[in-house]
């Protein structure tokens, strides 16, 4: 089956759909803070850049990756992924991270390492990013798992 296409498009231009995504109920616990949260520090990462993920017209979900200042340039981090709950189970998910994966290869090709963080009971998520070749490192200090994919043999 074929990945269905998504657009990025800088959040504030669909300011109010993005601030529109909600999770499941059993998401919530997934996730540190709701999008508008997450967009009001969006000022204290300048390295990073966060995404409308658009099907077509609609906002299917929420996007941010880039790179932390004071660690190697080779080592990128995806910080959020969201997929509103309407839109969930379409294949969305995995079309996002292959686009932000593709994504940070072009912008960074000297990237070697992209990292991730899920909570220890996203086993969906955990599972989908297995899927795409991110292996589990290690319990971070927030209790989330940090995983990373290897792009040296890519």
């Amino acid at each position: 089956m074929d990945e269905p296409a998504v657009e990025f498009l800088p959040w504030f231009v669909r300011r109010d759909d993005v601030f529109s995504l909600e999770v499941t109920e059993d998401q919530r616990d997934f996730i540190d803070s709701s999008v508008a949260e997450f967009l009001a520090d969006d000022d204290d990462h300048p390295t990073f850049r966060s995404f409308a993920v658009c099907v077509g017209s609609a906002v299917v979900g929420l996007a941010c990756y880039g790179r932390e200042v004071g660690h190697e340039p080779w080592r990128w981090w995806i910080p959020l992924v969201v997929i509103d709950h309407r839109h969930q189970g379409s294949g969305y998910g995995r079309a996002t991270m292959l686009a932000l994966i593709a994504r940070i290869q072009s912008e960074a090709p000297d990237c070697r390492m992209i990292g991730l963080s899920c909570k220890p009971g996203n086993i969906i998520a955990q599972c989908l990013y297995r899927s795409l070749g991110f292996e589990l490192a290690e319990t971070n200090s927030r209790g989330g798992i940090d995983m990373w994919l290897d792009l040296s043999g890519m």
